[in-house]
């Protein structure tokens, strides 16, 4: 799997040897010999082959959807089409950055209040398996005497350790489910809906698509993209 920073800094150096004034070949070889990532690299050669015998640096990189997507091809496309091949991987480089640089900032804002949360799971869980089970036979003897509440936690605690294996089964398949519900047009179209309805983070949500909707309108009509092109990737993109 190659990381986003990764692509990033392949494109930087797409863009900068190309400015350059360094052939494609050569600036696909050097990439080559310099990419940190094994993929990234048996990229470059792949590519670099294709470029040799006389095909597009935009076209070998579309071979690689899952690496490089239709809005960063179609740009490359546009920009070897304009003569602006070092600017627009520029404008690309510095459009992956920001996203990197983006996630970065969200990441480290859900650190502590994710550690937060995994720390309050795991004590409930460790009390819930070990802790309770222990005292429930004390508890048990004194019959119906127990508030509700107690007789409740005793319930969870002997489901929990008698069927541990079926709340796993559970949420395994729960999992599964949603992550093949969700890649249908119907489950994504729901999800999305229902994100956009949360509060507070809806708003925040919708923010953020709409920003990265004009990044990349922007960084595509840079590139020499038609606007009706333009608006379709973008929208993919988004």
């Amino acid at each position: 799997k190659v990381s986003r920073a990764e692509l990033a800094l392949f494109s930087r150096r797409l863009s900068d040897l190309a400015s350059a004034g360094l052939p494609l070949d050569r600036v696909l070889q050097v990439i080559a010999e310099q990419s940190e990532s094994l993929a990234l690299t048996e990229v470059s050669e792949s590519a670099l082959a294709d470029v040799r015998t006389g095909t597009p640096v935009s076209q070998a990189l579309a071979k690689f959807p899952k690496l490089f997507p239709v809005v960063f091809t179609a740009t490359l496309a546009a920009g070897e089409a304009s003569g602006q091949f070092g600017e627009v991987a520029g404008r690309l480089a510095e459009f992956q950055e920001k996203e990197v640089q983006r996630r970065g900032q969200v990441v480290s804002a859900l650190i502590y209040p994710g550690v937060l949360l995994f720390t309050a799971v795991s004590v409930v869980i460790f009390l819930l398996a070990f802790v309770v089970p222990k005292l429930s036979g004390v508890f048990k003897d004194l019959g119906d005497d127990l508030p509700i509440t107690t007789r409740i936690l005793l319930a969870s605690t002997d489901f929990l350790t008698a069927q541990w294996y079926f709340i796993i089964g559970g949420l395994v398949a729960m999992i599964v489910g949603y992550r093949a519900w969700s890649r249908t047009e119907t489950g994504a179209d729901a999800r999305d809906r229902i994100i956009l309805r949360l509060p507070a983070v809806g708003k925040v949500v919708e923010k953020a698509t709409i920003s990265r909707f004009a990044r990349v309108l922007g960084t595509l009509v840079y590139g020499g993209v038609p606007i009706l092109e333009g608006l379709e990737l973008a929208g993919l993109a988004a």
